[in-house]
C-alpha cells in the first residue's frame, strides 16, 4: 500500500479545521502573497485573522522581515511579499468579530523545555498581549525532536485534533511521519511546507530523518489541553517500535503536501 496514494493530497489547496482555512504556498522571490488569498478576502461583513508561519527562506511584512521559524498574524495579506530568497510559508486564516485586531508577533512564553514523556522540545506559542488570543480555543507549540534513536513512541490522542506544520530546508528529507494501520507500520518522508491533520484515535508520531538532524514544526491542538501540563494532556503513549518494523512509503510528490489521517 502505497500511504501517499491514501492519505495524501496538495498542500497549497485550501482545507479546514473548524471553519479555519489552512494551506501551503511557495512564495517565488519577491512575489506578493495577497493574490493566493483573493477568494478569502472577498467578504466585508466580517474581519480576518490570518497567521503567517515561515517555514524556509523569509517574509517581507508591515512587523519587518520573518524568517524560518516565525510567524505573526495580520488583519491583511496587503504589502507582504517573499523575500529576494523566496518563502514557503503556511497560512492559517479564519473569520473573527474582533475588529480592533493589531498585527503582532507570536512569542515562546518561555524557552523550549525538554518533556521527557514526548522526547522533545516544546515550547507555547502566545501572543504580545495587545489582543485577547484569537487562537483561542485552540494551543499551538513549538516542537523540536532529539535526532532519531532508532524506536519509535506511537501515541494517540482522545479528543483533540492535530494540525502540523513542517519546517525545513527545501527538497530535503525532513524526517518522517509514522502511524499504525490494520497492525502494520507506515512512515511517509516529510518536507518542509508539508501539513499533517492527525484526527483523534490514530496511533503515531514523527521522528528526525537521521542521528544529525533535528526536526522542528509548529503544532496546532483545536483543544485547550496543555502539552506542558504531562500529566492531564491528551497526548498519551501507547506502544514503541522498533524502525526495522517500519515499512517506508514511496513519495511520489515532491512539492508540500496535506497528510490527512483519521
Amino acid at each position: 500500500m502505497i500511504i501517499s496514494n491514501k492519505f495524501t493530497h496538495n498542500a497549497n489547496v485550501f482545507s479546514s479545521l473548524d471553519s479555519r482555512n489552512f494551506a501551503t504556498i511557495n512564495l517565488e522571490p519577491k512575489e506578493f502573497v495577497s493574490p493566493y488569498l483573493r477568494k478569502e478576502n472577498n467578504q466585508h461583513d466580517f474581519r480576518l485573522s490570518i497567521l503567517f508561519l515561515v517555514l524556509s527562506g523569509s517574509l517581507h511584512t508591515p512587523l519587518g522581515k520573518l524568517s524560518q521559524g516565525t510567524m505573526a498574524i495580520f488583519s491583511s495579506a496587503d504589502n507582504i511579499m517573499a523575500s529576494q530568497e523566496g518563502c514557503l510559508v503556511s497560512i492559517l486564516i479564519w473569520k473573527t468579530n474582533n475588529w480592533t485586531i493589531c498585527n503582532e508577533l507570536l512569542w515562546l512564553s518561555s524557552q523550549s523545555k525538554w518533556y521527557k514523556k514526548y522526547e522533545a522540545w516544546v515550547g507555547k506559542l502566545n501572543f504580545n498581549g495587545k489582543n485577547p488570543n484569537p487562537l483561542s480555543p485552540w494551543t499551538a507549540y513549538m516542537v523540536e525532536l532529539q535526532p532519531f534513536n532508532g524506536e519509535v513512541s506511537l501515541h494517540l490522542h482522545q479528543e483533540l485534533n492535530n494540525l502540523i506544520f513542517i519546517q525545513g530546508q527545501p527538497n530535503v528529507n525532513s524526517g518522517y511521519f509514522i502511524i499504525e494501520e490494520n497492525l502494520k507500520y507506515l512512515a511517509l518522508p516529510l518536507k518542509a511546507g508539508d501539513i499533517i491533520l492527525v484526527k483523534p484515535g490514530v496511533k503515531h508520531n514523527l521522528v528526525s530523518s537521521n542521528t544529525k538532524q533535528n526536526l522542528k514544526f509548529f503544532v496546532f491542538n483545536n483543544s485547550q489541553s496543555d502539552y506542558q501540563q504531562e500529566e492531564s494532556s491528551d497526548y498519551h503513549l501507547m506502544k514503541k517500535v522498533p524502525w526495522s518494523a517500519v515499512d517506508i512509503q514511496v513519495r511520489f510528490n515532491l512539492n508540500p503536501i496535506l497528510i490527512n489521517v483519521g
